[in-house]
């Protein structure tokens, strides 16, 4: 099995907790976002790089901010510079 991107398995974790947070199925986030059902599962489950495009449609459905992006960017920068040392 191939290893999963700890940055795409955060992003994942993120996405599905908002989206449930907000009630919504993976089903109605993709209809929303003019997605497939299976492209929001391969999001949420990792299994899948996430193009930008996609990504700026899922957050503004979920009223994410980009700061999140950021912070997510610093902590796996962060953790990859720690293991190379």
């Amino acid at each position: 099995m191939k290893n999963l991107n700890p940055l795409f398995v955060d992003l994942g974790k993120l996405i599905r907790d908002k989206r449930v947070a907000a009630n919504l199925s993976q089903d109605e986030l993709a209809w929303r976002c003019s997605l497939h059902l299976n492209a929001i599962w391969k999001i949420e489950k990792a299994k899948s790089e996430i193009k930008l495009s996609t990504l700026i449609k899922i957050f503004r459905e979920l009223k994410l901010s980009f700061v999140v992006i950021e912070h997510l960017l610093e902590k796996h920068t962060t953790q990859e510079l720690s293991l190379e040392m």
